[in-house]
């Protein structure tokens, strides 16, 4: 909707900007209809899995996020879009939702489908980054860039040792942590949504917020 709202203005400039709302949710539509399909059929799931196969849930996490980085830039309109500044503050609150997934882990952890080693960092660090996000929003309307640059850096980090946690957790080539029980529930629909598209949409929200605000700091000649 914000999205929507920021095309509508900037179509006279650059027509466009108009499609780029539609299109961007379309694709998002598709990957989550990808991400659930595979994994309703138990495509990313250990278990069963022999030890020394790269685990599929991999693929699945990492597919995204490498789209995201490398091909999304590129696309000229959606960088002018995402770039607005009433658009970038907003794009911090959405993460708000992370503390759901949190939640869900600490439930998992409570009804021992997942090992504490894993779901305590995981969830807890993901609710604190989703608490935040307002707070962060709120600090980038006030200027306050270097605040909003560590809240998504601290997002970022919560997000890389959750995954580096859930693969040394499960079975697995990577399967490090031997904790009972394992990981494996996080690779089984319907959680396997959080690693296969809510990550990987939590990764790309904070780079393209990170982008604007190291852009913005370099224009204003800020050092750092």
């Amino acid at each position: 909707v914000v999205l929507m709202g920021v095309a509508q203005r900037t179509a006279a400039n650059d027509p466009r900007v108009r499609s780029v709302p539609f299109l961007l949710g379309l694709g998002i539509a598709v990957w989550y209809a990808v991400v659930d399909t595979i994994g309703r059929s138990g495509g990313f799931s250990a278990l069963g899995r022999a030890s020394a196969h790269f685990p599929m849930i991999g693929l699945g996490v990492f597919t995204p996020i490498a789209v995201a980085l490398f091909v999304l830039p590129l696309i000229a309109p959606l960088q002018r879009l995402v770039s607005d500044e009433h658009v970038q503050p907003r794009l911090i609150a959405v993460q708000a939702y992370r503390v759901v997934p949190g939640a869900i882990f600490l439930l998992l952890l409570f009804l021992h489908q997942l090992p504490a080693i894993f779901a305590v960092p995981a969830g807890v660090g993901d609710m604190l980054v989703g608490l935040a996000a307002f707070p962060a929003s709120a600090w980038l309307r006030d200027g306050r860039h270097g605040l909003a640059v560590a809240w998504n850096l601290v997002g970022l980090l919560d997000l890389v040792f959750a995954i580096g946690l859930g693969v040394t957790t499960s079975p697995g080539v990577l399967h490090l942590i031997h904790a009972s029980p394992s990981s494996v529930a996080a690779t089984i629909a319907p959680v396997v949504i959080i690693p296969t598209f809510i990550v990987p949409l939590c990764v790309w929200l904070h780079s393209i917020s990170l982008r604007d605000l190291f852009g913005r700091r370099a224009a204003l000649g800020i050092p750092g």
